[in-house]
């Protein structure tokens, strides 16, 4: 692989993301349209997607990316959220393509080099709501604390950590759960989950990549979603990937295949084996 293609650090994987969105948007019918996810991964992210593209991997990303848009709405539109605190957010753009309400609180936070990126390159671009962005290291509690407390306004908030949590330790999620337990501003949070098999297979696939970076898999919670009811969250809705990528069209002929086969046990193990997550904060009204 060139020097230039491969990933550098934790950020880059943003690149490679926003190339599948961009991919998604020139099918005939898309899931969704994303006009910036070309500018914003630019020639680097072509390269990279080049390198680490799979199958596998390209589905899950459009999936995951059409699953968040559609529990966001639902947050904004049933439950009222006044705030949408995107953790993580990379080269996120809902703010400029989702049908937001132009009062809408929007915070992305992430290292400051990727938003700062992003930043530069939307300049010109309007977003649809009210938009931040706050640099910060999710693995360094004081900061994000301090961001919390930054963030936390009054206002009943959803917290979105997509494509994050498995790249974090269990202790950083223990503290990441706990921080915003401790806020009740933050009722609602969404993000995706995986078991120890997909962590597996992600490991074949792109694990070298990843673990060059520094952003190797790892956060695989026995129980699922149930992991966080010590620490203040009930599951509130839970949709598994694999399902999903059927409901919309975007399974590969291989999961097709392996589900098609498979006994009922091995596909209640691949029901399980990823999962996008909307917690609600213990004692929300």
């Amino acid at each position: 692989m060139s020097p230039d293609s491969v990933l550098r650090d934790i950020s880059d994987t943003a690149l490679g993301v926003a190339i599948e969105r961009a991919q998604e948007t020139e099918r005939r019918r898309p899931l969704f349209r994303d006009p910036y996810a070309i500018m914003l991964a630019g020639e680097r992210g072509q390269r990279i997607a080049r390198e680490m593209r799979h199958r596998l991997v390209s589905s899950g990303i459009v999936v995951r990316t059409a699953v968040f848009d559609e529990l966001i709405l639902q947050a904004v539109e049933r439950d009222q959220v006044a705030c949408v605190l995107n953790l993580g957010a990379g080269l996120d753009t809902r703010p400029y393509r989702l049908a937001l309400p132009a009062g809408l609180r929007w915070v992305e936070a992430d290292l400051p080099s990727i938003l700062d990126h992003k930043a530069r390159l939307l300049v010109g671009e309007q977003p649809r709501c009210r938009l931040e962005r706050l640099g910060v290291d999710l693995t360094d509690a004081a900061a994000r604390r301090a961001l919390l407390d930054q963030v936390a306004s009054g206002q009943p908030t959803l917290v979105v950590c997509e494509g994050v949590i498995v790249y974090l330790t269990s202790d950083d999620v223990v503290g990441l759960a706990s921080d915003l337990a401790d806020r009740p501003d933050f009722q609602w949070w969404t993000m995706d989950i995986v078991g120890s098999l997909f962590i597996q297979w992600g490991n074949r696939i792109v694990g070298r990549q990843l673990s060059a970076a520094g952003a190797s898999m790892q956060f695989a919670p026995e129980n699922g979603p149930g992991f966080f009811r010590s620490l203040g969250w009930e599951p509130f809705e839970v949709r598994s990937a694999w399902l999903e990528a059927r409901r919309l069209g975007r399974e590969p002929w291989l999961m097709r295949a392996a589900w098609t086969v498979g006994s009922r046990q091995r596909r209640d193990t691949l029901r399980k084996l990823a999962q996008y997550v909307l917690l609600r904060r213990q004692g929300a009204g």
